[in-house]
């Protein structure tokens, strides 16, 4: 049988023909350009790669990344949900966030650590303020609005008496309030009364009030307040009545001399009213008064009427003109006529003052329903009963998740008093706080972490009204408890397991 010899190139072609034949049946291709495998494989030696390269960096990680102990952390919270501080080697339970940035002195972010971190650790006592907030979230408005409403309400309960018909609702932000209440027009007036003194009227108007005396019948008549008015004064809840600024009352203005002989116009006395007619009809009235004759409006001119000033009115304007011009009364606080009176079911008071303005706006309004809309009126927070002499309001509106950095000044529009710093919560409560032991803010308002801009101005007639709460100073925190004093505001809170009717309502 002869041999046949193979050689390298026949072997080659048919090692290559094989290839072709393997290529044809994997990508049926016989082209032979690239290699069948060659994509494979490189993808093949990129994934064993990365395969490798992730535990590596895993590996890397663990030695830099933040891990679940404490690491020389500050502040730290287990994740079971126990807030510590680390103070004189020693970890300490806090009782709130503003205490442990206070007793550390800066506004770090508590670490969340493993509860077997507290395993082996030095261990102290409880410490801080005992009633201070969580949340620190700041807001950052450039205008101060602060508003306050009196809401009233017509229902009786079951014995025929009015219960809680009145509840006062605190407003804070430019963004909290509806549309529901409007300024009230100048000519419009409210009767008001405290239930302290109910025999005391009050005149609302003009963004001001001014007390109506029970026996100044006269100036009762000028503004045209009939007894059954009178009766049916709204009530008005002291921290509104306080927060509204008072005017002078609207007695009979002083006149000296008053039913002498005026020395310009013998044939009238001093107090006297002139009445005369303008070239197109308008009544026109003038006092009598030593230096002079006075323009005056209609108001006062019933009111010297009603206190037994005569009313001239056969004058004739060529004598009056002779006369020269007096302004002894204070004409600009009376009204320049008898307003027209209204019952509203909600009464506010509002301030408002840009951060950079010097002047404030105060604005009284009112309407038929509080200026909460419906989408907000689960953020309603129900403030509890204050006790003592201490007045707080019924309830507080503003957006939540941010509270208010502020600083107290006056209910005056042009005040620049620059008093008492404030944190008040998204919940309504107002924390005072305190200097450091310089008598300086800087440190303790830097390490609460809210001194990222200047505190908003809010006048103290409405922050005494939000639900008093502690006051937040390093020295306050540096204290170790065993057993946490009462809360004298506490209130048993009530099992709502049970829907109750109407709890969807919106307040009205």
């Amino acid at each position: 049988m002869p041999r046949y010899q193979t050689t390298k190139i026949q072997l080659s072609g048919y090692r290559m023909l094989v290839r072709q034949i393997e290529q044809a049946f994997s990508s049926r291709a016989t082209s032979r350009l690239t290699s069948p495998l060659s994509q494979q494989t490189l993808t093949f030696i990129v994934g064993g790669f990365v395969a490798m390269l992730i535990p590596a960096a895993g590996l890397f990680m663990s030695f830099f990344a933040p891990r679940a102990d404490q690491n020389g952390a500050s502040m730290i919270i287990t994740k079971s949900g126990g807030m510590y501080v680390m103070y004189d080697s020693e970890l300490h339970p806090v009782t709130n966030l503003a205490s442990a940035r206070l007793i550390v002195g800066k506004a770090d972010t508590p670490k969340v650590v493993k509860d077997s971190t507290l395993a082996g650790q030095p261990r102290g006592h409880l410490m801080g303020v005992p009633s201070g907030p969580n949340n620190l979230s700041q807001r950052f408005d450039e205008t101060a609005k602060w508003t306050v409403c009196d809401r009233h309400t017509d229902e009786t309960d079951l014995s025929l008496t009015t219960s809680n018909s009145m509840t006062t609702t605190l407003f804070a932000g430019t963004d909290s309030m509806s549309s529901s209440v409007t300024p009230m027009p100048p000519n419009d007036a409210v009767i008001v009364k405290l239930a302290s003194d109910p025999k005391q009227l009050w005149l609302i108007n003009k963004g001001s009030r001014v007390g109506v005396g029970a026996q100044d019948m006269a100036t009762r008549s000028a503004l045209g307040i009939s007894p059954e008015q009178a009766a049916d004064a709204i009530q008005i809840s002291e921290g509104l009545f306080n927060a509204i600024p008072a005017a002078p009352a609207l007695t009979t203005p002083f006149i000296a001399n008053r039913g002498q002989v005026n020395p310009a116009l013998p044939q009238v006395l001093n107090g006297d009213v002139i009445l005369t007619s303008s070239v197109d009809g308008t009544r026109q009235y003038y006092a009598a008064l030593e230096a002079g004759v006075q323009p005056i409006s209609e108001f006062v001119a019933q009111l010297l009427v009603n206190t037994g000033s005569n009313q001239i009115t056969s004058m004739d304007r060529e004598s009056l003109a002779a006369v020269p011009l007096a302004s002894d009364i204070d004409v600009a606080r009376y009204p320049d006529r008898a307003p027209t009176f209204r019952s509203p079911h909600v009464l506010c008071w509002s301030w408002e003052r840009d951060a950079k303005a010097l002047r404030a706006t105060t604005t009284v309004l009112s309407g038929e329903s509080l200026p909460v809309s419906p989408e907000k009126a689960n953020q309603v927070v129900q403030l509890l009963k204050s006790s003592g002499s201490v007045v707080t309001a019924s309830a507080s509106l503003m957006t939540p998740g941010k509270g208010w950095f502020v600083r107290v000044t006056g209910a005056s529009p042009t005040s620049h008093a620059d008093e008492q710093l404030l944190w008040i919560d998204d919940t309504g409560v107002r924390y005072f706080i305190g200097p450091d032991e310089d008598g300086k803010y800087d440190r303790p308002v830097h390490a609460l972490g809210i001194g990222g801009r200047d505190p908003l101005p809010i006048p103290w007639q409405i922050a005494k009204l939000y639900a008093p709460g502690s006051t937040l100073s390093k020295q306050a925190a540096m204290t170790y408890h065993e057993l946490l004093p009462d809360d004298l505001h506490q209130k048993a809170v009530t099992d709502r397991t049970t829907p109750l009717a109407g709890a969807d309502h919106v307040p009205g």
